[in-house]
């Protein structure tokens, strides 16, 4: 019963793979491994995470199958649901036992994940199961990076809801997106660089007389002898009349 195809799929895998869960039920009964992994390491369960298939999971989890082995690349079944926007999917397999924080090869969690694919909801409930809002990947980026990056303003506003006033003004702020050569460029900067550099803006309009106030020119032409001089005939002018 646990003839596999040239990457690994076995019956059991497809039925599960597609909900059919008296399937899945009825190839176990007859020997199947509701564990056997395809060749990436996959499972039936990781593959029903996929998909969101949450009855599929609790049979094959009452089958003896684990409901956190990752597949090769050391993403989780509750990563996958994570990814893929099956909140109820998560909340199934968190009270299961999965991780929040268990991250990938990569380094990415189920919270860059939920970042980068845009989806509010999931990110509330990690938030609220205390993923660390702070993981960093391989390449030293935080979800909040990511969703900076793809200008998710919602999940932005989520993460940093989540973090003490500390840390969020240290991340990262999306600024431009320059389409140089093939490639192009991202630039990002600080929230608290970003708050320099607008105090820093208006101290420089401000000595420039840019809001209504004196400029060193014109305090260089009150306090200069012609300046005095003029300022002393006015005055003449105006007691005598």
């Amino acid at each position: 019963m646990d003839w596999a195809s040239n990457n690994g799929v076995t019956p059991l895998f497809i039925a599960a793979q597609f909900g059919r869960t008296n399937i899945v039920k009825y190839l176990a009964s007859k020997g199947a491994n509701p564990s056997q992994r395809r060749n990436d390491g996959a499972t039936p369960v990781w593959v029903s995470a996929w998909n969101g298939l949450d009855e599929t999971i609790i049979a094959l989890k009452a089958l003896g199958a684990e409901t956190n082995e990752a597949n090769y690349d050391g993403a989780t079944p509750f990563f996958m649901a994570a990814e893929m926007g099956h909140d109820t999917t998560m909340r199934m397999l968190h009270r299961m036992g999965a991780k929040v924080n268990q991250a990938a090869h990569n380094g990415n969690t189920p919270l860059h994940a939920c970042a980068l694919a845009n989806l509010p909801n999931c990110l509330v409930f990690l938030r609220d199961q205390g993923s660390d809002l702070n993981a960093r990947n391989r390449n030293g980026e935080t979800a909040l990076d990511w969703a900076g990056n793809k200008g998710h303003t919602n999940c932005a506003a989520i993460l940093r809801s989540g973090m003490p006033w500390y840390d969020w003004i240290t991340s990262k702020v999306f600024i431009a997106y320059l389409p140089i050569g093939s490639q192009g460029y991202t630039f990002h900067v600080t929230w608290l660089g970003l708050a320099v550099f607008v105090l820093l803006v208006w101290m420089w309009l401000a000595e420039n007389g840019w809001f209504g106030g004196d400029t060193d020119e014109d305090w260089e032409e009150d306090t200069s002898p012609e300046g005095q001089t003029a300022a002393g005939t006015a005055g003449r002018s105006t007691t005598t009349l």
